[in-house]
């Protein structure tokens, strides 16, 4: 359960080469938190480029944008919208897992609005984590405020 801290982690028993990382209705204690993923507790070397898609409630073409995040702190999920109810669900892929050197990712995710007015979206992510050791922990990480619900699934393949 994604309860209890800003950080929750699960050590990975075994060595895979792939892994997908589900993330299930995580929430924060905090409106407008951003909700990602970090390898192994390390804090920089994610490197993130997609996309994502605010749904307000009229259209406007600001409501797709690219995203580049260079040096980042976490792999970027997306983020839940102005109300704290809001949940985000979304997954990670990340392969070479087993080895040393950096890993590429895949991820998406979406939010609900839970009854605020903005920002609940669709996300699309891919990029390269300097993640320079096998990986033994994922971590889900709530930019403000502590995680309050959801599930984190990791599977993995060698």
């Amino acid at each position: 359960a994604l309860t209890g801290a800003q950080t929750v982690t699960y050590n990975i028993s075994g060595t895979y080469d792939e892994l997908l990382i589900l993330i299930s209705a995580a929430s924060s204690a905090s409106a407008s938190s951003q909700i990602g993923v970090r390898l192994n507790g390390d804090t920089d070397g994610y490197y993130v480029m997609g996309s994502r898609l605010n749904l307000n409630s009229t259209y406007a073409p600001s409501i797709a944008s690219p995203e580049s995040l260079l040096n980042a702190s976490y792999i970027y999920m997306g983020y839940i919208s102005t109300a704290a109810a809001s949940t985000l669900s979304g997954y990670v892929r990340v392969s070479g897992c087993a080895t040393t050197g950096s890993k590429p990712y895949v991820c998406g995710g979406g939010a609900t609005t839970g009854g605020g007015s903005q920002q609940d979206g669709i996300f699309t992510f891919g990029g390269i984590s300097d993640t320079n050791t096998a990986v033994s922990s994922v971590s889900v990480y709530s930019s403000s405020g502590n995680l309050d619900a959801g599930t984190l699934y990791v599977f993995g393949a060698s």
